[in-house]
């Protein structure tokens, strides 16, 4: 189960990052590893494409966002790969906060904390993310702290 702080028996905390990516590794197969890319000075990816997970981490190897592209998670609200447009919005309704387009015609959603309703985006924030294909069907989940949750790019840590 992917929650907006990470994975169901394996979270992230606000305060603190208190996983890294070896938690990870131990976490979901002991002995496996996660492939590890800088992608920025402050962003980096640790990723496992068998698993259809990457961790985005800070300078510090501290997760503090996943993106999923695996049929086996889902959000508590039952959001998965396929879900429909019309199915997220069903799920999180008024708490989407940003839609905006996508390279190659899809959208991407993004609900608000659900601890912080409402406020203002800050680096402590907690967020879902749904990327959309051109058919309206959720093509990749993210959870965890804003920026990381965006991916790695210019602008972004």
């Amino acid at each position: 189960m992917l929650f907006q702080n990470g994975f169901e028996g394996l979270a992230l905390r606000r305060d603190v990052a208190d996983v890294s990516v070896s938690d990870l590794e131990a976490f979901f197969t002991p002995g496996s590893t996660f492939e590890l890319r800088g992608e920025t000075e402050n962003c980096g990816v640790a990723e496992r494409t068998d698993l259809g997970l990457t961790a985005m981490t800070d300078d510090d190897l501290a997760v503090r966002a996943f993106v999923i592209s695996s049929a086996d998670a889902a959000t508590p609200e039952g959001i998965r790969m396929g879900s429909t447009l019309e199915d997220v919005r069903t799920a999180y309704g008024d708490a989407i906060v940003h839609d905006e387009p996508t390279e190659g015609g899809g959208r991407r959603l993004i609900v608000d904390d659900q601890e912080r309703p409402g406020q203002d985006v800050t680096l402590a924030s907690q967020l879902f993310a749904f990327d959309l294909d051109e058919s309206g069907a959720v093509t990749t989940l993210r959870a965890g702290g804003f920026p990381w949750l965006l991916g790695c790019s210019a602008g972004r840590p």
